[in-house]
């Protein structure tokens, strides 16, 4: 059974008790709780999602806790020395009763004593590996915790989970990531070979903003002109030596840059870069741009790289650019910007690299700033048609909006994403025409909002329910039917509860003394009584009927003219139907 937060806000951890058990938020409770049922119901390998900055560590602790036997160590499975430094400091933070080992390289953890043992899948997970084997072969784990677990589809993790379960086969593993989505389309859970039979717990993004444990992501659009539609794909994203070439230039770096110092100019920002090289380009360009800048990549020094960073979120450093480095094991809640001048596929890098300044801030921007470098991808059009998108499934670059559900590439103008994805709510709500009309601005979304609610009158499917074969649309309180021949019948209900009616010229001029009761309170009877009205006065009613073939067709140049001198974008208006235009015309005549 799988669960999704859906938790108010309640910031526990402003109420710090004195207890030795760490104060949970209650996303984390329910993580802890539906981790536990699963066990305690027999199901031994599972994952739970939470957003990168929702602290995950201090969830596992409280796992550990849970589970944790004398003299049965917990296991926790970490791929990069960041993450495991970052685990054994994390589990100390969160309970320092615990004695923590280190298994890596060099590092040995003794087999007595040890309530944790943070261990490197490299080093206990080779063909041959023996590291560890202890375990599973003599005292047995009190569990394994496999962190950022969307990794856990390799050899080495299940040469590990084999090697600490050899005897003790029922040990829970229990994995835990902000990104289940992989690139090579393998599956955490479900398919044969999948590392873990089922995902318990998820705790979406917008709800850790909305419960205000994440700060609000607001963002912003450069248009480039670099081409990505030749770059050849490798693992389900782009081949890195073709996208160093094709993005990797002063041009577009420094038009990042210009944009970068109008909405962003003071605050702490990293740039995410396609390689090694790009990263030091973009590193020497906001340096010649007067700008305190910081490089790390996979080839800094680890040291080195400790002091750099430590430097940024001191604050001596305000850019730092880095390459194969920092989408992991990397907090920094002084991070105000994230700067997209690496291009990707992956959405789970995307999300990766922006949860790098998810956390609420410490310093005087309470907001993350992301700015999309967006280059062409395919005909000149990053966001494609749904058809194109069929042809050309691997076209698609992850953007900022995306992460909501938002159409790809959209240019939030600085507006936050959970302004744009309530906004796409209510038009998914409202119209199907959405699906035609591809908005690239949060503006274009608030005209679609306020052109869409137009069209809110009876489907196909409710005018089946009415039984009837006329197309009524719905303007406020009122209901309207194209009669044809210009003109349109009205009916409203009156403060005792009557239905009437009234016909109107399309042109809004002189409506026709028609204005009379129908007698019923029911709308279903008041819409039959007015069309026996409308088809004993006009001939051409048949235009109105919900089946008629010319509602499929494309709006007429007259149907066009008369809708943009409305204020309705050409745009929208292309992407309707016939019939769709003439319901919008019949409701913008009503309202008036």
């Amino acid at each position: 059974m799988k669960i999704t937060g859906n938790i108010g806000n309640s910031h526990l951890e402003t109420m710090k008790e004195m207890t030795d058990k760490p104060l949970l938020r209650p996303y984390q409770e329910a993580a802890v709780a539906a981790v536990t049922y699963a066990v305690d119901g027999g199901v031994n390998r599972i994952y739970y999602v939470a957003p990168t900055g929702t602290g995950k560590t201090v969830t596992f602790v409280e796992i550990i806790r849970h589970f944790l036997k004398p003299g049965h160590p917990a296991v926790v499975l970490a791929h990069r020395e960041e993450l495991l430094t970052q685990a054994r400091d994390s589990i100390l933070r969160a309970d320092p009763a615990l004695v923590v080992g280190m298994e890596r390289a060099s590092s040995k953890a003794p087999r007595t004593g040890c309530d944790v043992i943070v261990a490197s899948v490299q080093t206990i997970g080779r063909d041959d590996g023996k590291r560890l084997a202890w375990v599973g072969a003599e005292v047995g784990a009190s569990c394994i915790i496999v962190d950022e677990c969307h990794h856990a589809c390799s050899n080495g993790y299940e040469n590990a989970f084999e090697l600490l379960t050899a005897k003790y086969p029922d040990t829970p593993i229990i994995g835990c990531t902000a990104t289940p989505t992989r690139l090579d389309q393998l599956a955490l859970h479900g398919r044969k070979g999948s590392p873990f039979a089922e995902c318990v717990y998820t705790y979406p993004i917008r709800q850790a903003i909305d419960d205000g444990y994440l700060c609000k992501i607001r963002g912003h659009r450069v248009v480039s002109d670099a081409d990505l539609s030749g770059i050849k794909t490798v693992a389900g994203d782009y081949a890195v030596g073709e996208l160093a070439k094709a993005v990797d230039n002063d041009n577009r770096t420094a038009k990042a840059i210009k944009h970068w110092e109008e909405i962003a100019g003071d605050r702490q920002t990293i740039i995410f870069c396609v390689n090694v090289a790009h990263a030091i380009n973009a590193c020497e360009t906001w340096r010649e741009m007067g700008y305190r800048a910081g490089l790390v990549t996979g080839a800094t020094e680890s040291q080195k790289r400790r002091e750099i960073i430590e430097d940024y979120k001191a604050g001596h450093i305000q850019v730092l650019c880095n390459a194969e480095v920092l989408t992991e094991g990397f907090d920094a809640p002084e991070t105000s910007c994230i700067l997209m001048l690496r291009p990707t596929k992956s959405w789970g890098l995307y999300a990766q690299c922006i949860g790098r300044g998810t956390r609420l801030k410490r310093g005087q921007h309470q907001d993350l700033i992301v700015i999309d470098v967006v280059d062409n991808c395919l005909s000149h059009k990053l966001d494609v048609t749904p058809e194109a998108k069929r042809e050309h499934p691997d076209k698609e670059q992850a953007s900022v909006s995306a992460l909501l559900g938002l159409p790809s590439g959209i240019d939030l103008e600085g507006h936050t994403l959970v302004e744009a994805a309530d906004i796409k709510q209510e038009l998914d709500d409202r119209a199907t025409i959405m699906e035609r009309y591809r908005p690239q601005t949060f503006s274009d979304l608030k005209t679609m909002l306020t052109q869409v609610d137009m069209f809110a009158g009876i489907t196909a499917a409710e005018a089946k329910e009415y039984s009837t074969e006329y197309h009524w649309i719905q303007r406020g309180k009122d209901w309207l039917l194209n009669c044809g021949v210009g003109k349109i019948a009205l009916l409203r209900c009156n403060e005792q509860g009557k239905w009437w009616h009234r016909i109107v010229n399309h042109d809004e001029q002189n409506p026709k003394d028609l204005m009379q009761c129908t007698n019923t309170e029911n709308l279903l009877e008041a819409m039959s009584q007015t069309e026996m009205i409308c088809e004993n006065l006009f001939d051409s009613m048949f235009v109105a009927r919900l089946d008629a073939r010319w509602r499929r067709e494309k709006p007429s140049e007259k149907q066009k003219q008369l809708l943009q001198r409305r204020g309705v974008p050409l745009a929208v208006v292309n992407a309707m139907n016939k019939g769709e235009a003439s319901a919008m015309i019949s409701k913008i005549v009503g309202a008036r």
